[in-house]
């Protein structure tokens, strides 16, 4: 048996939790099955996370405000990855990991803004009030993203310890990182 095939008790399991997930997402629930959710979600962090990632939730919110198509959401989605992996993401430590996530997030704001500055320059007629409010928004996300950036930069100096090392009066300087 592969690993994807679930047995039918498991399955049988699998629906029962998915059933009471959902009826503690209503309005009408018991006390203790809020308490037999809560159980569960603390036994197994990573179904927490599957519940309420909050940055996966925002993300998908700016991905679907920015771009349209599914098929180009999905490229986005390819791309977001590719920068995560340029970025160490999976190397990196939960610190690291949230400002990674905070350089992408501000970076996808920061390509939103432009598209409407762009459109808002293009247009002819009265489109200049539109244009000058764009343009603050424009320079405020650049320093958003720049910020971003530069505490991933000071977070992995942080973890760069430099050993000093005198043999026989001769000074070495070795810098070992993590």
């Amino acid at each position: 048996m592969s690993e994807q095939e679930w047995t039918k008790e498991q399955e049988a399991e699998a629906q029962k939790t998915l059933d009471l997930l959902n009826r503690v997402n209503g309005d009408h629930y018991l006390p203790e099955e809020e308490a037999k959710v809560r159980k569960i979600l603390s036994q197994v962090p990573e179904g927490a996370v599957i519940f309420a990632d909050l940055v996966r939730l925002n993300r998908d919110v700016l991905v679907e405000k920015i771009i349209k198509g599914k098929s180009s959401q999905i490229a986005l989605e390819i791309q977001i990855k590719q920068m995560q992996t340029e970025l160490g993401y999976k190397d990196s430590s939960l610190l690291e990991r949230m400002v990674i996530d905070n350089i992408i997030d501000s970076w996808l704001h920061l390509q939103h803004v432009q598209h409407y500055l762009n459109y808002w320059l293009n247009r002819t007629g009265s489109g200049w009030d539109a244009a000058a409010y764009w343009e603050k928004r424009m320079d405020t996300a650049q320093r958003r993203f720049l910020r971003a950036c530069t505490a991933l930069t000071r977070i992995r100096k942080m973890q760069v310890t430099a050993v000093q090392v005198n043999i026989s009066r001769q000074q070495v300087n070795q810098i070992v990182t993590k």
